[in-house]
């Protein structure tokens, strides 16, 4: 099933990154390619979870055929050990499994703890097929160990509630990315996630090499310092601007305090290049 995910995340990369047309040439070769997507999103720390439910044509040309169900995650601060991410492959005649491979990707399905949960909650959902809200009786007979269920039920029937998507600017890009860039008192870390071209979520954090902590953490303990309260609050306006404007860049006449905002906007200014 890992290598179905592979193969779905290299597609779906080489599409996107691939398509350069106007909107209405685009939105056409998203219906050649018969199928349309519909996703939720659900924030925590450190993992930004998603469900979604991929859909083809009915008989009368409209996406209503539920086709593939994908349950994930992603610390895009990359909070997490890297060495407890890896992928692992396989003889495609046999089936065997040949070795495990490291990732730079730290996503659910390749951390260690969780990854037979995400092939767990893909498996059942392919086999029961929900086309309609769900509870967690509907789910009594999935047993897992790392995902909460409670997550799964919201993000499903948010997702199955969502609109079809429309297209944004960023469809020459990859779906999802994290940079990291060292500075002189620690490393500042830049994750985004799109949505069909549209920047929707923006994750921008800093983890200080004299404590070893992630200025995220710190505010979520009421241990920062006001300097450090003061980046939180311009990192989240920031964000927000971003994510209003739908552009990567967008600045603030702030300097910072405790780090140099232009770092910033220089790994911001790397997403499009």
């Amino acid at each position: 099933m890992k290598k179905i995910f592979g193969i779905l995340i290299i597609f779906l990369t080489l599409y996107l990154t691939g398509c350069e047309k106007e909107k209405e040439e685009e939105k056409e070769v998203i219906t050649e390619l018969g199928f349309t997507e519909k996703c939720a999103y659900e924030e925590g720390n450190p993992w930004l979870y998603y469900f979604c439910i991929s859909y083809t044509k009915d008989e009368n040309g409209n996406f209503t055929i539920p086709s593939y169900y994908d349950f994930n995650g992603v610390d895009m601060a990359k909070k997490l050990n890297n060495d407890d991410f890896c992928m692992e492959t396989f003889d495609v005649n046999t089936g065997e499994k040949l070795y495990e491979m490291k990732v730079e990707q730290q996503i659910l399905l390749y951390y260690r703890p969780a990854d037979e949960d995400v092939e767990k909650i893909h498996d059942y959902f392919e086999e029961k097929r929900f086309e309609r809200s769900i509870t967690l009786e509907d789910l009594k007979d999935l047993e897992l160990s790392y995902v909460n269920k409670d997550i799964i039920v919201d993000l499903f029937n948010k997702a199955l509630d969502s609109t079809e998507p429309t297209l944004g600017k960023y469809l020459t890009i990859p779906f999802q990315s994290s940079y990291d860039k060292r500075v002189n008192n620690g490393v500042l870390k830049v994750g985004y996630i799109l949505d069909y071209g549209h920047i929707k979520f923006l994750k921008i954090d800093f983890l200080y090499d004299e404590i070893n902590i992630h200025l995220s953490d710190l505010i979520a303990n009421n241990q920062a310092t006001s300097e450090r309260q003061s980046d939180y609050e311009h990192i989240l306006e920031l964000s927000d601007l971003i994510i209003s404007n739908q552009s990567f860049k967008e600045t603030l006449d702030y300097q910072g305090k405790t780090f140099d905002f232009n770092e910033i906007y220089s790994l911001l200014n790397q997403i499009e290049e």
